[in-house]
């Protein structure tokens, strides 16, 4: 079901990514000023309709990897103390994204569960402080803290009613670098063990680019032309 789900979405993502990158540049290069907006118009068209079929299956992914967790709980004894507080921190983080995705978003929700994710990174923090040598603090830390950063500069752009384009972008950017940089701790953590990781087992992410978008709501307000 997660394959499934995965396969109609990891495409789809890299496809918006693109048409995103398009429409970002044709705002930098103000060549709005050369076609009156025509080709702002159509972005915004199809964009929003991308960002409608973004939530059905960001829904559909979501349920199924939550699915796939009830049947597949880890075995938290057999992690390391640094794997387990990286577990942690990593799913508060996943949280923070999941609370975006509804058609209905809980906004003081969103802001509680910053402070969760804060004070899961203060103790893998801690944790790195005192076993500099263990790889989860080392590796997730500042991707962590950077995603911290992110979902506070976002607090303004998310409403009830849906999250700004350009803030909902860099929170999915964010995540994405959490999750690479949990792979490469859990490689190097293999690698002091005398294992390794085979190539198939690497998470494959749909690029998405990082720069903000001129926009408004998902499926919400046309894309603001710029001032």
């Amino acid at each position: 079901q997660v394959d499934e789900a995965l396969a109609a979405f990891a495409p789809f993502a890299v496809e918006l990514a693109r048409d995103i990158n398009a429409a970002n540049q044709y705002y930098q290069r103000e060549e709005y000023k050369k076609d009156s907006f025509e080709k702002g118009k159509e972005y915004h068209k199809k964009l929003t309709a991308q960002f409608d079929k973004l939530d059905e299956l960001s829904d559909k992914l979501g349920a199924a990897i939550a699915d796939w967790h009830k049947t597949h709980p880890p075995d938290l004894e057999k992690l390391d103390p640094g794997q387990k507080l990286a577990l942690a921190a990593f799913g508060d983080a996943r949280e923070i994204l999941l609370g975006i995705l509804p058609k209905k978003i809980d906004t003081a929700a969103y802001k509680e569960r910053i402070a969760k994710l804060e004070k899961s990174v203060e103790a893998l923090k801690a944790h790195g402080t005192a076993n500099t040598a263990d790889p989860w603090p080392k590796f997730l830390s500042p991707s962590l803290d950077a995603y911290i950063k992110t979902a506070k500069e976002a607090e303004p752009k998310v409403s009830e009613k849906g999250v700004q384009q350009d803030a909902f972008l860099n929170l999915i950017t964010g995540y994405t670098s959490i999750i690479e940089a949990n792979y490469r701790a859990l490689s190097r953590a293999l690698i002091a063990k005398g294992q390794t990781m085979e190539p198939r087992m690497r998470p494959v992410i749909p690029p998405v680019s990082p720069g903000q978008v001129p926009g408004a709501e998902r499926g919400g307000a046309p894309m603001k032309a710029p001032q």
